[in-house]
C-alpha cells in the first residue's frame, strides 16, 4: 500500500507539473499575443480581400496620375472608369500601415452616384494630399449597386473591419508611395 501511495503521489505531481507548464505556455502566448495573433489583418490586406471579392463584370479601373508623392508638397488625382453606373466609394489604407478610412465621399464632396464611363477625383475644392508618414499606401475604388450608408461604413472602418459592400460591386486598387521631400 505504501508503494502504491508513493506512485499515485508521483503521478499527481507530474500531472500538476504538466498543468503548470501548459499554463505557463498559455500565459506566455497571451503576453506575446501581438506576435502570434493572426486575426489582426492589415488595412492593405483588407482592401485586397475586398478586391478579390469584387465582380470583374463591373469593369472598374483606376489610374493615379502619380505613383510617388513628396510629403507636404504633392497631391494626386484619380481617373476611375466603370462599365456600370452606381455609387462610388474610395477606401484608403494609409502609408503608416495602420490607418483604414473612407476618403470619398467626404464633407466637401458627398455625391456618390456616378454614370458609366470616366469619373475624375477630386471633383471639388479638395485634394488627395501627401500628408505622410513616408511609406506605401493603397486606395480601393468601389462602385456599388446600392447607395452607401456612409455613417455605418465609417463606424465599421474605425473598428478596423471591412464594411459590407453589398451583393454586387466592382473594385480596383491603386497604390502610391509617399517620400520625404528632398532638401
Amino acid at each position: 500500500m505504501f508503494i502504491k501511495n508513493i506512485f499515485l503521489k508521483s503521478v499527481e505531481r507530474q500531472r500538476g507539473a504538466a498543468i503548470v507548464v501548459v499554463m505557463a505556455i498559455l500565459a506566455l502566448a497571451a503576453g506575446l499575443g501581438g506576435l502570434f495573433d493572426v486575426s489582426k489583418t492589415s488595412p492593405r490586406a483588407l482592401l485586397e480581400q475586398a478586391l478579390r471579392s469584387a465582380d470583374p463584370a463591373w469593369g472598374v479601373t483606376v489610374a493615379a496620375d502619380k505613383q510617388e508623392l513628396r510629403i507636404g508638397r504633392d497631391h494626386m488625382s484619380l481617373r476611375i472608369h466603370t462599365a456600370r453606373s452606381g455609387y462610388l466609394l474610395v477606401l484608403q489604407a494609409g502609408t503608416d500601415g495602420k490607418t483604414l478610412q473612407l476618403i470619398f465621399p467626404n464633407d466637401l464632396d458627398k455625391e456618390t452616384a456616378i454614370p458609366v464611363g470616366e469619373t475624375v477625383l477630386p471633383r471639388l475644392d479638395w485634394r488627395f494630399d501627401a500628408a505622410g508618414p513616408a511609406g506605401e499606401g493603397a486606395l480601393l475604388v468601389v462602385v456599388t449597386a446600392n447607395a452607401p450608408n456612409v455613417g455605418a461604413i465609417r463606424t465599421t472602418l474605425a473598428r478596423g473591419s471591412l464594411p459590407d459592400l453589398g451583393a454586387g460591386y466592382g473594385a480596383a486598387l491603386a497604390t502610391w508611395r509617399e517620400t520625404e521631400p528632398k532638401k
